[in-house]
Parts: structure tokens; C-alpha cells; sequence
């Protein structure tokens, strides 16, 4: 008799911890249970980074450290909404050229050759990416962090549409011909417009620009590709990198271009701004240097660990250095830091 007891104790125990769960997360772009997902990545750059009652502490997981496995879904979602940003600008330079052409609004020669090459490699640079699945899939993975910066700010603004037609919207809406005959482009529903990051749909414009006319700078797809991914979705001191966050830009870092030894390196650069009022601004500080600078610095800071073998004593020192270093850095350099900021060890 007891042990039916148990079985019908353990059902109705299984039966409400299921129930209690309840998935928060958007599905594709419309979110469900009326939930708004805000981390400090959301964050725009351009403002003071200190002081947000939902920053993820330094030191800390954060949920941008997710894996980069996408589902066939995301991946056609990712692709085109990445197609059609590159289509916007491309119908922006096919209008430029007519302008020229018809005397209304002269073009430089610089310019003209430019969007002339530009739109007669471009046709064939995106069919070869149509029909290469795995090239798309490494596309989507490296536009990934700039595209779950643009679903954040669509969530935060509540709007039904997909980011596709919101990034379609705020291209266009970055014309100022466009603006003036469309009252919708201030519209939240419509097009991205956070108020707290400057000149916003600026920005996404030049990200968009800058990926396009990476097409001019190599001579194969292959090349083309790789560029896009490498000199724009992934470089630590991108357009991009100033908009995605700090945890996402550190997300995509990490994940994307450190090894193991300069990974444990950024883990104690954060353990050294633990605590610091404006923690957060100099990380991000740090993170937007170059890549090789980024690496170069890391490998010093572990090498030094290294020399420490568990002394506490001494990696508080060099703890200290390293804050005392980016309290007084003044210009974009770290050439000198790996003599500056020594252990003692």
C-alpha cells in the first residue's frame, strides 16, 4: 500500500514542477508571455556603462556565452535578413549613379567607380553564397552577435515586425528624402530607433555599407566572404563592436578568437576590475583594441600567472597594476603594457 503512496506522491511532484515551467524566450521575432529580455549587452555603448541595476556583474557567466549552434531556421532567418540589409544599401547606390548620370546630384569619380564595381560583383558574389549551404551557416554564426543586438532593440521597442522588415525600414528611413515623405520612420513599430544610442540607424547603416563594399577588396567569393566575416561581424574594433555590448562583445571574443591560455588571461583581467565602479567601461575599454594587441596582452597577463604558481600575494599585485594601468591609459595603445604592469613574480 505505502509504496502506491510513493508512486502517486512522486506523479503529482513530476506533475507540478513541469507545469511550473514556462518558457520566457522569444520565439523567431514575436516574444512570448509578454516577456522583455534586457541583459547588459543590450546596452548601448555610446552611454556611461556604470551604475545599470541589470548589468551581469564582472567576473560572472552571462547568457551571451551560448553555443554557436544554429537551427536550420535561424540560419535562413540570420541569412536573409543580412541579404536584404546588403539589398537596401545596393538600391541606394543604383539610385546615386542614376542621379549622377541625369546631372541631379553629381558623384565623386572615386565614388562612381566604386558603386559601379560594387554592383557588378555583387550578383554574382551573393548566388555563390545562395547556393552554398555551409558558407551561409558560417555567415549566419558570425552575423549572429549584431543580429541579436538588432532583436534586442525590436523586444525593447515592442514591435510586431521582423527584424528583416525593421532593418529594411530603418536603411530606407536613413535617406533623408526618404524621411521626410515617411512619418513612420520615428515610429518604434517601424524601424529601430533607441533613444539612448546616438544616430542609431546611422550606425546600422554604416555596418551594412562597410559589409557591401567588402566586396571590392578581394577577388574571390571565398576571399569576400572571409572578409566580411573576419574585417566586420567578428573584429574586436568594428562598427559592431561599439554597438553590441560589452558581454556580447566579450561573448564573440572569446568564442571566436582566443585559445585557452588567453582566455584564462581575460578571466583575470576581469577578476582585477571585480568590485571597480566603472568595471564594465574598462572592459569594454580593453575589448576594443585589436585583435592582436587583445591577444598579445592576454598571453603577457597569463605568462605572468604562470610565474606566480598560486601565490595570492603576488597576484593581488599584479591585480593592482593592472587597474592602476587602464586608470591612467590615455590613448588607444597597449604596446607598452606587458613592461608596465609585472607581477613581481
Amino acid at each position: 500500500m505505502n509504496k502506491y503512496v510513493y508512486y502517486l506522491i512522486l506523479c503529482g511532484t513530476l506533475l507540478l514542477h513541469c507545469c511550473g515551467e514556462r518558457n520566457t524566450k522569444p520565439e523567431g521575432n514575436k516574444p512570448t508571455n509578454g516577456s522583455t529580455i534586457i541583459s547588459s549587452s543590450t546596452l548601448p555603448i555610446e552611454n556611461n556603462l556604470i551604475n545599470n541595476s541589470n548589468m551581469t556583474q564582472i567576473g560572472t557567466k552571462t547568457n551571451t556565452n551560448r553555443t554557436t549552434t544554429l537551427t536550420a531556421d535561424d540560419e535562413e532567418e540570420k541569412f536573409n535578413t543580412f541579404k536584404s540589409g546588403l539589398d537596401i544599401i545596393l538600391k541606394h547606390m543604383e539610385n546615386e549613379l542614376k542621379d549622377h548620370k541625369a546631372n541631379i546630384k553629381p558623384l565623386s569619380e572615386y565614388h562612381v567607380e566604386e558603386y559601379e564595381n560594387t554592383l557588378s560583383q555583387y550578383p554574382g558574389f551573393i548566388e555563390w553564397l545562395s547556393n552554398n549551404p555551409q558558407k551561409q551557416k558560417e555567415l549566419a554564426n558570425a552575423f549572429t552577435y549584431f543580429y541579436d543586438f538588432l532583436n534586442d532593440q525590436r523586444i525593447k521597442q515592442s514591435s510586431t515586425l521582423t527584424n528583416q522588415q525593421l532593418l529594411i525600414n530603418t536603411l530606407n528611413c536613413n535617406l533623408k528624402a526618404y524621411q521626410k515623405s515617411n512619418a513612420q520612420c520615428n515610429d518604434n513599430n517601424y524601424a529601430y530607433n533607441n533613444n539612448s544610442v546616438q544616430n542609431l540607424n546611422d550606425k546600422i547603416y554604416s555596418v551594412f555599407l562597410q559589409l557591401l563594399k567588402e566586396i571590392n577588396t578581394k577577388n574571390t567569393n571565398e576571399e569576400r566572404l572571409d572578409a566580411i566575416i573576419q574585417d566586420i561581424l567578428l573584429k574586436p574594433d568594428s562598427v559592431i563592436a561599439r554597438l553590441i555590448g560589452t558581454d556580447r562583445l566579450e561573448a564573440m571574443i572569446k568564442r571566436e578568437k582566443l585559445n585557452d591560455n588567453q582566455e584564462k588571461g581575460l578571466d583575470f583581467l576581469k577578476k582585477a576590475f571585480i568590485n571597480l565602479v566603472n568595471a564594465d567601461y574598462m572592459l569594454y575599454t580593453f575589448l576594443l583594441f585589436s585583435e592582436n594587441e587583445i591577444k598579445e596582452a592576454l598571453d603577457h597577463i597569463y605568462s605572468e600567472l604562470e610565474k606566480c604558481n598560486g601565490n595570492n600575494k603576488k597576484q593581488d599585485t599584479f591585480k593592482s597594476a593592472i587597474r592602476n594601468y587602464f586608470n591612467i591609459i590615455s590613448s588607444k595603445k597597449l604596446y607598452d603594457f606587458k613592461y608596465k604592469v609585472t607581477s613581481g613574480c
